[in-house]
């Protein structure tokens, strides 16, 4: 990880406060939202995260928070009209909406 980039490490659940434990780890989690043709090694891809649950109220999140100028920068590249996923995917929310 970027020595720069700010993290809140998160030790209480978001939903109702109790302590969370670590369920497994993510290493080099990926971001999602960057489409790039090749690798580019001077951006960041990824970083280390660990799904955290609540044994209180059952929730789950991330252990980690990264700073929203990090995540949605100018390197933030997705777009949800420009994805091959959107028609295919509209498609079967519609047809189970319909069923």
């Amino acid at each position: 990880m970027e020595e720069n980039i700010k993290v809140a490490n998160l030790s209480t659940c978001g939903a109702c406060g109790h302590a969370l434990h670590t369920a497994f780890d993510l290493p080099n989690l990926p971001l999602t939202g960057i489409f790039v043709s090749e690798r580019e090694a001077e951006k960041p891809h990824g970083h280390d995260q660990a799904l955290m649950m609540c044994r209180s109220c059952g929730h789950a999140q991330l252990s980690s928070v990264l700073e929203p100028a990090f995540l949605y920068g100018g390197h933030y590249a997705h777009r949800s009209s420009a994805s091959h996923l959107t028609p295919s995917s509209t498609q079967f929310i519609t047809a189970y909406l319909d069923r």
